[in-house]
């Protein structure tokens, strides 16, 4: 994921930051990361900045490293040590956990429910009658077998149909909704405040601070458009696209509309929530693929983010449906650098905390400091700014780690002292993507499932501790590395202890969390 900015740029004020908080180790002691050859070097990146490498991409001659982000720092018989989040390790000793499945929401592109290392991973509406046209269970949205698209035309729903009667866990014959239904390619927040700006301009006078802005939007507009990273995608700056009145046909100045859309949850390009979806649940006893960082879970598919930025009265009901329909965990791998309705996603975020239900969110691929260039939807109440930046309780920011002390820190991953909790392994992470077919990606959109499945599993082992005690755990009983440099960026000149990138200074631990609450008699901390 990313805002508006190209992975690499890093700025001098954040440069000249890192160099003061720096250990006095030169950047050449800190050497890239060796992965060895691949068999395809091909590698895309989409509007979020994740990159994706070529379906044939593999680690040669190192297969542990396909599984890293379950691995253990320290060496075994017959495998290397690698920065992850211990959960091999924690099922090992502890065995797994049973009892009610955790739900986790993933708010995403979409997820292919039909994947192989998905079957029996999956939440599934059981109120609701496939196929019939008809809201069974009354939750204002029909036939929403395995979640909701929030993007596509109420004409547009899919057919879900078991392979055995009844039973969707042994796998799912799927008819798409019609493509002239769902939203594929929509624009860049910005180029909707360029919109919505000049427009306000022709029918009314600016304030001087309104003024400010829009030249501000005007100069991101004008250089984003001429960033190669964007360029190829023109319809990302197109003026007269309005997926809304075209595809989707909500009014979208009504913020308080809840019921458009459909139960189309693939859509037209289900590539990155599916793989996020198996960072955090693939199947771990079927001989197919990969392993999931948690067991013990059902997905829950919400369809939000297009190719382009996500509109936040989407990302609103979004949490909104997934709090009402049992969601314990959220996991948000999107982000962008312009939140105009900020105030409509924060009361979504605080109705999903009283409900008890973690927000896990990435923190984005620019090389920034959160802490000064904002990255939405975050982790402060709009609503609550008069009095100071108030932090909702039940938010999880993470950035993305890499499997070596190297250079621990992923050289695009954002980072925040006062933004970011901590770091998960989203460095090259094997996962599953649609049409039963497994790839490489990286981006902090990997690190935040593997947070989500963390947390999870946490739940799952514990599901008596509160939600409060779960989340803190995590990120209290991350591993820490004191004394411990990392480059940041790309081109090795600014190097940073690792610990400052963070308000824990840690890495996402299973197995340090696990064993922590084993021993801890309360069910919450406070």
């Amino acid at each position: 994921m990313t805002k508006w900015k190209t992975a690499c740029r890093l700025t001098t004020t954040i440069a000249t930051m890192l160099a003061v908080q720096a250990n006095a180790k030169i950047a050449s002691e800190q050497p890239e990361i060796a992965l060895g050859p691949f068999k395809s070097q091909e590698m895309t990146k989409n509007a979020k900045g994740t990159i994706f490498y070529s379906q044939d991409s593999v680690f040669e001659g190192a297969d542990d490293l396909l599984d890293w982000q379950n691995a253990s720092p320290a060496k075994t018989a017959g495998a290397a040590g690698y920065e992850g989040t211990q959960s091999n390790k924690t099922y090992a000793k502890y065995g797994f956990p049973a009892g009610k499945p955790i739900i986790v929401a993933v708010l995403d592109s979409g997820v292919d429910v039909t994947h192989e290392d998905l079957k029996g991973k999956l939440w599934v509406n059981k109120k609701e009658i496939p196929n019939n046209g008809m809201d069974d269970d009354k939750n204002g949205y029909v036939d929403d077998v395995f979640g909701w698209n929030f993007i596509g035309n109420k004409k547009g729903n899919a057919k879900f149909v078991p392979v055995s009667e009844n039973n969707f866990d042994s796998g799912v014959v799927y008819t798409p909704g019609a493509a002239e239904f769902q939203v594929g390619i929509d624009t860049l927040e910005v180029t909707r405040e360029f919109v919505r700006y000049t427009k306000l301009a022709q029918t009314t006078t600016l304030s001087p601070e309104q003024e400010k802005y829009f030249e501000y939007v005007k100069a991101k507009y004008e250089e984003m458009k001429a960033d190669p990273g964007y360029s190829t995608k023109p319809g990302y700056f197109d003026v007269t696209s309005d997926t809304r009145a075209t595809i989707v046909k909500d009014n979208y100045a009504d913020i308080k509309e809840k019921f458009y859309g459909n139960n189309d949850v693939i859509g037209p390009d289900s590539f990155h929530g599916t793989h996020v979806s198996g960072i955090i649940a693939a199947a771990r006893d079927n001989g197919v693929g990969i392993n999931g960082i948690a067991t013990n879970v059902k997905i829950m598919a919400v369809r939000l983010v297009p190719d382009g930025d996500e509109r936040d009265k989407d990302v609103a009901n979004g949490i909104r449906y997934a709090v009402d329909n049992g969601a314990q965990v959220i996991n948000m791998s999107f982000g962008k650098g312009f939140g105009p309705y900020k105030k409509t996603v924060d009361a979504a975020v605080k109705y999903a905390v009283s409900k008890g239900v973690i927000l896990v969110h990435a923190a984005g691929n620019d090389t920034e400091n959160n802490n000064i260039d904002p990255n939405f939807p975050n982790r402060w109440n709009l609503a609550e700014y008069p009095n100071g930046k108030v932090d909702f309780p039940l938010w999880v920011e993470v950035g993305a780690s890499t499997y070596t002390k190297k250079r621990l820190a992923a050289p695009f991953s954002n980072y925040g002292s006062k933004t970011v909790d901590l770091f998960a392994p989203g460095y090259k992470i094997y996962s599953t993507v649609p049409g039963n077919k497994y790839t490489l990606a990286s981006g902090t959109s990997m690190a935040s499932p593997a947070t989500a499945g963390v947390i999870a599993a946490t739940m799952s082992f514990f599901p008596k501790k509160c939600p409060s005690l779960v989340r803190n755990s995590v990120i209290k009983f991350s591993r820490k590395y004191p004394g411990v440099d990392t480059i940041v960026g790309y081109d090795g000149s600014v190097v940073a202890r690792f610990g400052t990138l963070s308000k824990s200074g840690g890495v996402a631990d299973l197995f340090n969390t696990v064993t922590f609450l084993r021993g801890y008699k309360k069910k919450c901390d406070n």
